[in-house]
């Protein structure tokens, strides 16, 4: 329960401070185009990760520790994510942005599938760290249910939080 707690205020101070700390009149469109690239890079490491744990899941790779610290590393990358989200950095503002402008309409629905993210995340890696292949499996569909709150699983996938790619 602490740490849902802590992790919405994180959300919502991120959010603050990176919708106030620079006016998009401050920033140029390179600054902009260099974030989104990151946040893309911060992203393909997460997926990366969810590969892995899918491999898994599927019966292909056994190693549970392995498993364990891929689904830290993505719980530990949301935070990073989060705050490369400027609201001047939507779909339509930016090249390449996938970000929907819900994320900045919606905050809370927003920082609930943060939330999700982060505590099944978290929970799978729990889950993993005890060696039972079924309950990983188990959270590792609800898991994936909270990666659907915001995008598909394909990188070409829309969602209600991610644009599909032009």
């Amino acid at each position: 329960m602490i740490r849902k707690v802590c992790l919405s205020i994180l959300v919502m101070a991120c959010a603050s401070e990176v919708a106030f700390s620079q006016p998009a009149s401050e920033s140029s469109e390179y600054e902009l185009v260099q974030l989104v690239t990151k946040r893309k890079m911060v992203m393909y490491d997460m997926q990366t990760a969810y590969l892995s744990l899918l491999a898994m899941n599927q019966g292909d790779n056994t190693d549970l520790a392995s498993a364990a610290d891929d689904a830290r590393f993505i719980n530990d990358k949301i935070g990073e994510f989060v705050e490369l989200l400027l609201p001047e950095t939507a779909t339509g503002q930016v090249s390449n942005s996938r970000a929907r402008p819900e994320i900045w309409a919606e905050p809370n629905e927003f920082s609930a599938a943060v939330e999700a993210l982060s505590s099944t995340s978290a929970m799978l890696a729990e889950t993993a760290s005890t060696g039972d292949l079924d309950a990983f499996n188990e959270q590792f569909q609800a898991f994936t249910e909270a990666c659907l709150g915001c995008h598909g699983l394909r990188p070409s996938s829309d969602g209600r939080f991610r644009s599909a790619p032009k």
